[in-house]
């Protein structure tokens, strides 16, 4: 992972959102078993398209992360831009 910039934590599920600003991807570590994947984006490949799936969207230097108050929605805030996830139905 290249430089992690932007981080969101799902109390719920025990995960930890990392945004990689310049390798365009968003990663997520289950803070449980230590195993860390893909979430959002795909390495080194930029864009602002939303996909069927989160981890064929493209991002473009992807800086914050939040989630909503009821910890459903992933939101993510690129320099130009925000996307808005739904963490429960990537997972």
């Amino acid at each position: 992972m290249n430089a992690p910039y932007g981080l969101a934590v799902d109390e719920v599920a025990n995960k930890l959102y990392i945004a990689a600003l310049t390798s365009n991807t968003v990663f997520v570590l289950d803070r449980a078993s230590g195993i860390m994947e893909t979430f959002a984006g795909s390495p080194y490949s930029r864009g602002t398209t939303i996909a069927s799936t989160a981890k064929a969207s493209l991002l473009s230097s992807p800086q914050g992360l939040f989630f909503d108050a009821a910890n459903n929605y992933l939101y993510i805030a690129g320099k130009l831009y925000f996307l808005l996830l739904t963490s429960r139905r990537f997972r």
